[in-house]
């Protein structure tokens, strides 16, 4: 995180993604699919952990991440940075989708671009009902707070102002169906579901 100029901050080694699965009873090894939002480097980077999964990304956004817009190269960690993508890094079985699609019964992925070209978030039906999964289309609840009445906080990392307003459109009617939106990055979202 210091390569992009955020603030240090520090990863206890059982917070791991795979160590924390196991700490719920979770085996890595039997997790068969992962739905990737998009292929920023830190959303991607543990893909490793998980050796027999299936991940599942946007088409716009697998080709977005091959060759991104110079602004968003350090985010992609591209091959012209002189890195390899942490999404390239190993051997990964790609289901490439093109659209929105219905994964099985109960989740459903959604186009939500702006952030990024083919950000996906993931609808998950629960038993306290529908929640979006919004990732970097909602960092923090601060973006939705005025949601209700039009306002709208779009993160400063934007590609694409113009589909990042229409997703916030969707967004806002979504909540007007019930639909409860989850922050990607909000401190407050690891709190309440830890």
């Amino acid at each position: 995180m210091r390569r992009y100029g955020h603030a240090p901050c520090r990863r206890e080694e059982e917070e791991r993604p795979d160590l924390a699965l196991r700490k719920r009873g979770v085996d890595p090894d039997e997790i068969d699919t992962v739905i990737l939002t998009h292929l920023h480097w830190d959303h991607c980077h543990n893909n490793h952990l998980f050796p027999r999964a299936e991940f599942i990304v946007q088409k716009n956004e697998l080709l977005n991440a091959v060759y991104p817009l110079p602004k968003f190269r350090g985010m992609y960690e591209t091959f012209d940075t002189g890195t390899i993508p942490p999404w390239a890094r190993q051997k990964t079985k790609w289901r490439i989708i093109d659209g929105e699609q219905t994964l099985c019964d109960g989740i459903r992925l959604l186009l939500l671009p702006g952030h990024t070209p083919g950000l996906q978030g993931v609808l998950v039906d629960t038993a306290e009902g529908p929640r979006l999964l919004a990732s970097d289309a909602v960092p923090l609840y601060e973006c939705i707070e005025g949601l209700g009445q039009g306002i709208y906080g779009i993160s400063s990392l934007c590609d694409d102002l113009r589909a990042f307003t229409r997703t916030f459109d969707r967004m806002r009617e979504l909540r007007k169906e019930g639909v409860e939106i989850i922050a990607g990055h909000d401190f407050l979202t690891l709190e309440r579901f830890a």
